[in-house]
């Protein structure tokens, strides 16, 4: 029994010891611009960032399209959230889609790639041997990223 509270109390002061304030370490800075920068992938990842904002309709009401919203369809389950629509309490204060958020934070993005991230060259990856093709990749971004952000100025209108 002894042991037993020796050991959780050494265990415990292990465990207290190691929340100080010396271990709030960062790594990169906050806005993160030069871990972008560092290559293809962290760039291809902020592109990756705003393909994911664009909008789907497979299952985001609770399982249910949003086709079951109207008369194209009908849901299964009477109590899911697709029927909100349809049965008086879908309204402005109750609405069900995040497209404005979506659209303007995927719209952010974008300026802030065609901003800081175009024109790079990754000097210290001219060796690898898919380098032309990375760049061949990374120079079709900015055209991908002026489209995307046309996308969703579009469905804002």
């Amino acid at each position: 029994m002894k042991l037993n509270k020796l050991i959780y109390g050494i265990l415990g002061i292990f465990a207290f010891s190691s929340c100080a304030d010396q271990m709030e370490y960062h790594e990169y800075k906050s806005d993160g611009e030069e871990f972008v920068k560092l290559n293809f992938g962290n760039v291809g990842g902020l592109v990756t960032t705003i393909y994911l904002d664009l909008d789907t309709d497979f299952g985001n009401y609770s399982g249910a399209l949003l086709a079951s919203a109207t008369d194209e369809s009908e849901y299964a389950y009477s109590s899911n959230e697709i029927a909100d629509f349809y049965n008086g309490s879908w309204s402005a204060t109750n609405a069900k889609s995040s497209m404005w958020t979506t659209c303007y934070r995927a719209i952010a993005n974008c300026n802030i790639y065609l901003d800081k991230f175009t024109g790079l060259t990754f000097p210290e990856l001219k060796l690898n041997d898919d380098y032309g093709k990375q760049m061949n990749r990374y120079n079709n971004y900015q055209y991908e990223v002026r489209f995307l952000r046309a996308y969703f100025y579009f469905n804002l209108v």
